[in-house]
């Protein structure tokens, strides 16, 4: 009678485990969903996947390290996919003079991008706010860059849900006051 009884309950038990084993898997399914199933790593420069950050940037999906090896690319790019890290491997990985759409050399649409070890310079655009960076996209982080003789650093579209974090960058020459005086 009570092996009968503990089975019975067991009998029941295993339904409610059952049960709740279900939605957790359906839990983790949901909570997966919003992240990248298969990030990738887009290798640029000389010899690699992608020639210029322009290319990587066409590339890219929701989750992927762009990883820009050594050398001055005179190249702009637009950035619209999200929780992208662009991060320049090593010394010396320099965005000149280009830029997209009369904005800047880099310009970010997507949201939560992080952007590391990347030097910018010589940004100029007709209206004279040539930016290294066009921030769109919402939440920004720039870490470890260099921001050097552009008519702006970053220049932001305004967007006031957005936050821009800026650690261990350096900003030197930029701005100018041909319109109006630029920050």
């Amino acid at each position: 009678r009570q092996i009968a009884r503990g089975c019975w309950k067991m009998k029941n038990g295993s339904a409610a485990m059952n049960k709740a084993l279900q939605s957790a898997r359906v839990l983790a399914v949901l909570m997966l969903a919003g992240c990248p199933a298969f990030a990738a790593e887009l290798s640029v420069g000389h010899g690699k996947t992608y020639a210029r950050p322009s290319q990587a940037a066409r590339a890219a999906q929701r989750g992927d390290v762009i990883r820009i090896f050594p050398g001055t690319y005179n190249d702009c790019a637009h950035w619209n996919t999200s929780d992208l890290v662009i991060e320049g491997i090593g010394p010396n990985v320099i965005l000149a003079g280009k830029v997209c759409d009369s904005k800047g050399i880099f310009i970010t649409r997507g949201d939560d991008i992080t952007i590391r070890n990347i030097t910018f310079t010589g940004a100029q655009a007709p209206n004279h706010n040539g930016a290294g960076i066009r921030a769109e996209g919402a939440n920004l982080t720039v870490e470890d860059s260099r921001f050097i003789g552009n008519e702006n650093g970053i220049l932001t579209s305004g967007n006031q849900a957005s936050r821009i974090t800026i650690k261990t960058s350096t900003f030197r020459g930029n701005g100018n006051c041909i319109a109006a005086c630029a920050h």
